[in-house]
């Protein structure tokens, strides 16, 4: 496995992970900006879901180069 994949594997991980801790809280009305273990967890997962995103992102410009970006 490369490091595209593999980071790739573990970008969708950390998006499961809170997609799940969203939804309980959801669930159970908890507030957002209550400061339980949940949201400890949820912003720490949030963290390495941005780190991976940012990985993929350098490896996809790596990948194809200059001007492959779609206007946003």
């Amino acid at each position: 496995m490369n490091a595209t994949e593999t980071n790739l594997e573990r970008l969708i991980e950390h998006a499961q992970a809170e997609l799940h801790w969203r939804r309980r809280r959801d669930n159970e009305k908890a507030n957002i900006a209550d400061h339980g273990k949940d949201f400890t967890k949820m912003m720490r997962n949030a963290d390495k879901l941005d780190h991976y995103a940012e990985l993929i992102r350098v490896e996809h410009d790596n990948e194809f180069k200059d001007g492959w970006r779609q206007p946003r």
